[in-house]
């Protein structure tokens, strides 16, 4: 494993940590921090900032002749990924130490048009176990969405772009947001990862990602146990754990959940337009009922 690495290839991609052969080292702190960073522990977003925060000023550095830099992250429907989290953080970080001659402004990203409900077992595999993926899978998963970049054009154009992203492991996701990039004309494209698998490692072994996910903090309890932390917020992975539990369980979490998290969970869930369906009535009329 390479630290601080920066990678071949036309698309600036720089990364925190490269995997470039398995079996994956657990025990690597940049490793042990990111299940729990992927769920929304605030703190283990805070142990990766510093980190990316050298590497944006270095970006910034290198290219004098840029003046305009924009740090954005992944798109999402209303809950934040870790990578938003990463990315809003890093830019309240950066305000007070960036070179006073560049401006450095955050935007997030939404998906276009409403999204789809969920709407069986196997529907709802192939979006929360996304990191189990093989690589077909995840393009057919990642044409389904529509992001708003192009219709973003006057925070993009002509400026220096640094996405923010937690892993890049066969590169569908990067491709298809530089797709939409390449429309809005910046001056520089940027992707910093916190961990870069090798590609064709990634391609071979897209589950390496899902290993890593889930390498700490899979027990029901452990879980219950983050939620409840003040040092907690929701992620989309996270609302779509809570729920891919039966419903006996799914009812113990809400039950050790207080009511200011009961609501967040709810608003984010519903907000998220997945979950609203017949698939999982029980569960979100039971979640909507503790929350009012």
């Amino acid at each position: 494993m390479n630290h601080l690495a920066q990678s071949e290839g036309i698309n600036n991609v720089w990364s925190l940590l490269q995997i470039n052969q398995l079996p994956v080292n657990f025990s690597d702190p940049l490793i042990h921090q990111y299940p729990a960073m992927k769920i929304g522990v605030l703190s283990a977003v805070e142990f990766y900032i510093e980190l990316l925060a050298n590497k944006v000023m270095k970006l910034i550095d290198d290219c004098p002749s840029i003046t305009e830099w924009v740090l954005t992250a992944p798109p999402l429907i209303k809950a934040p990924a870790a990578a938003n989290l990463l990315s809003w953080r890093l830019h309240d970080h950066l305000r007070s130490r960036i070179s006073k001659r560049v401006t450095l402004s955050a935007v997030t990203l939404q998906f276009i048009g409403d999204s789809e409900q969920i709407v069986d077992e196997k529907d709802f595999k192939l979006r929360y176990e996304y990191s189990r993926n093989s690589l077909d899978e995840r393009i057919k998963e990642r044409s389904r969405l529509k992001d708003d970049i192009g219709h973003r054009g006057d925070d993009f154009f002509n400026k220096g772009i640094i996405v923010v992203n937690d892993i890049k492991v066969t590169g569908t996701q990067q491709e298809h947001m530089k797709n939409s990039f390449d429309k809005v004309n910046p001056a520089a494209l940027n992707w910093l990862y916190v961990v870069e698998v090798d590609k064709t490692l990634g391609v071979e072994h897209p589950e390496v990602e899902h290993q890593i996910n889930c390498s700490r903090l899979n027990t029901l309890e452990e879980f219950i146990d983050v939620l409840k932390s003040d040092d907690h917020h929701f992620t989309a992975r996270c609302i779509s754990r809570v729920f891919n539990y039966n419903l006996d369980q799914f009812d113990h979490l809400l039950n050790q959940l207080g009511d200011r998290k009961k609501r967040e969970l709810y608003e984010l869930a519903a907000g998220e337009g997945r979950f609203s369906g017949a698939f999982f009535r029980d569960k979100f009329s039971r979640l909507k009922q503790q929350a009012s």
